[in-house]
Order: structure tokens, then sequence, then C-alpha cells
């Protein structure tokens, strides 16, 4: 079979896409396994936070782990998950303390 004027068969270009999409996979499962490990290292750091402050913002643990808004808010949420803290929402401010 020909592809764009040039004879490649069809067992190369399977191999070719199979290799590239190995190589991606590899790359995602790679980075999934690089983020589980710097939220666990940052879990104990924000519930020391939380220990010490009694209640915070998600832009108060944005600031304190030096990350984004939004990943602050991801710990946290993952926390709620775990049953390790309560989120209570006033007006435009969620403040989370640790679950007693």
């Amino acid at each position: 079979m020909k592809f764009n004027k040039l004879a490649i068969s069809e067992k190369s270009l399977n191999r070719h896409v199979n290799l590239n999409i190995n190589r991606y996979m590899g790359i995602l499962i790679g980075r999934n396994i690089e983020v589980n490990m710097t939220m666990h290292i940052h879990r104990d750091k924000v519930m020391d936070f939380i220990k010490s402050k009694k209640i915070v913002t998600s832009r108060e643990v944005a600031e304190m782990l030096q990350v984004s808004w939004n990943t602050a808010d991801r710990y946290l949420t993952e926390l709620l998950i775990e049953g390790k803290v309560d989120r209570i929402k006033k007006q435009r401010v969620t403040l989370w303390l640790k679950k007693a």
C-alpha cells in the first residue's frame, strides 16, 4: 500500500504508530506518578498548615505551597474526599478545617 507517494508497508506504518503511542502513554504514566508523589508530599504540609491555623482558605494554601489556586483547591478537595478535612462555604469564600 502506498501513502503520500512513499512506498511504506502497512506493517511498518503500524509499528511506527504503536511505537509513538507507547512512548506517549509512557510519558502520561510517568507524569501521573510524578503528580501523585507531589500530592503526597504536599498533603502532609497542608495538614500541618491546617492544624496550626485551624481554618484556612485555598488562597492561603496556594501561597504557602507556592502553587496555583486551582492546584491548592484540588489538594484540599482530595483531603475532603479522604475525610481528613471539612469544607464550609461562606458567600464567595471556601473555608477548610481539620475534621474533628
